[in-house]
């Protein structure tokens, strides 16, 4: 199917009104629109930890980990922060191979050698035994290339990955659905 043909199948298929996840949408602002707070009300001036508390509202967790909540002024630069964080802390960084070729560049512009894991035809978690050094493992939910969200069997094996080792921890890039499940 050409280009122009997909476009125009998504778009009947998005008009018919059935519930399907839009994982073709690759325009952030677009994305990101339906999910968009309500900014406060009756303030001047808006501070780091209101915006942190209206996405915690938003997100049904608690409000008082606004402090720790980092707010930044997209995924590029959240994950450029993230990742000078974890050069920093000597981290080792796992990053999807098939995803975005981004997450790769930012981590080398931090100064991080990230390893990778495939997640075509179906994720393969890194099976290397853990570290004694903080380690992470960056996830995008839901997954681009293979259009969906982890399955339960998916969701065990993360969890199995962390349960491995105290020093591990997981990042998940879930800009084009907000709204998904942290669960």
């Amino acid at each position: 199917m050409r280009f122009d043909e997909f476009r125009e199948f998504r778009r009947r298929q998005l008009s018919a009104g059935s519930p399907l996840l839009d994982a073709a949408e690759t325009n952030v602002y677009r994305a990101l629109a339906p999910m968009r707070p309500e900014p406060p009300t009756g303030m001047n001036t808006v501070h780091r930890c209101d915006l942190a508390r209206a996405w915690l509202r938003r997100s049904e967790l608690p409000e008082e980990w606004s402090g720790r909540a980092m707010v930044c002024r997209g995924v590029r630069h959240g994950l450029g922060v993230a990742f000078h964080r974890l050069r920093a802390g000597r981290a080792r960084l796992w990053l999807p191979g098939d995803v975005y070729p981004a997450y790769f560049e930012l981590a080398h512009a931090a100064g991080l050698v990230p390893a990778s894991y495939p997640t075509l035809p179906a994720p393969v978690l890194p099976r290397s035994p853990a570290v004694d050094r903080p380690e992470y493992l960056l996830i995008a939910n839901p997954s681009k290339p293979l259009g969906r969200y982890l399955s339960g069997a998916e969701c065990d094996a993360v969890i199995a990955w962390l349960r491995r080792s105290p020093h591990r921890r997981l990042l998940i890039d879930s800009v084009y659905d907000p709204g998904a499940p942290f669960a």
